[in-house]
């Protein structure tokens, strides 16, 4: 992570990303508006209301639907979870981030939490075991966040370790010779049984969405890409280079290459933060 940003930083750029999501912005408006269609009507999930509702809210509108996978779908949804509505319906000259702001500071924002939230390695004796264990399981599936101090019966214990998806529960021996380095990768190995479940891939996907980026940050690039985007909806690339670079010969095919490129990669971060990933 680059030094000369901060973590709120971060996640204002890809908000700002999120803003340009096409499909995600069509459904914050369909839910602000409680937008109700015959089509959603006899759907209970979010999954269903968002990819149903949307496709209905944009045939209404005349507008062709973007065409998603069931994977992409899902991974939309958690991102709706996580990142809520990102349309500012009310714009403030004053304080254009007004309703980033709002976000990051609601009590009901978990990405703060979420966002260095490794998962730990936990020793079924202790206490705490239950409360670790299932607040990753939460994350990653529609299972609830376990309450505080509250243990469940043996018998529901037992059959949440049996389907959890985010931890696998094996026995390690303490006696005998056996040394650490045999018994590390016995556990790898039954560790990458578990990894190629589907399951165990679509939970991995969630725990990562909003998880802070481990790659460097450079947020005047970043910016940059998102300047040319903006401009590039409303003018020929030419226009973008005499708005951006006055200085430069817009005709210059290395100088066009340059700011091809870095609208293009906008176009790829704004596919990727469909997806929960930044950048």
């Amino acid at each position: 992570m680059s030094r000369n940003i901060n973590e709120k930083e971060i996640y204002l750029l890809w908000w700002k990303y999120l803003q340009r999501s096409d499909i995600y912005v069509e459904i914050c408006d369909m839910r602000a508006n409680k937008i109700k269609y015959k089509e959603t009507s006899d759907f209970s999930t979010l999954w269903e209301t968002c990819k149903y509702g949307y496709e209905a809210h944009c045939l209404a509108k005349g507008k062709i639907p973007e065409t998603r996978s069931d994977e992409e779908w899902n991974l939309l949804v958690e991102n709706l979870k996580v990142f809520g509505d990102v349309v500012d319906r009310e714009p403030d000259e004053l304080n254009s981030d007004k309703i980033f702001n709002q976000w990051w500071d609601s009590p009901y924002n978990r990405i703060r939490k979420k966002s260095s939230k490794k998962p730990p390695v936990v020793d079924m004796k202790d206490p705490m075991f239950y409360k670790e264990v299932f607040y990753i399981e939460s994350l990653c599936t529609n299972s609830p966040i376990p309450d505080e101090g509250i243990l469940p019966s043996p018998q529901k214990l037992l059959k949440e370790i049996e389907s959890a998806t985010t931890y696998m529960f094996v026995a390690i021996p303490l006696v005998g010779e056996r040394n650490k380095d045999e018994i590390s990768s016995e556990i790898g190995k039954i560790r990458e049984q578990y990894k190629n479940k589907k399951s165990v891939k679509e939970a991995d996907a969630k725990l990562r969405i909003g998880c802070l980026p481990t790659t460097r940050i450079n947020k005047k690039e970043l910016k940059r890409y998102l300047e040319v985007y903006d401009l590039r909806k409303i003018n020929i690339m030419t226009d973008v280079i005499k708005i951006m670079a006055p200085d430069k010969d817009s005709d210059n095919v290395y100088v066009q290459r340059k700011f091809y490129r870095d609208h293009e990669k906008a176009r790829a971060i704004i596919k990727n933060v469909e997806k929960g990933i930044f950048p």
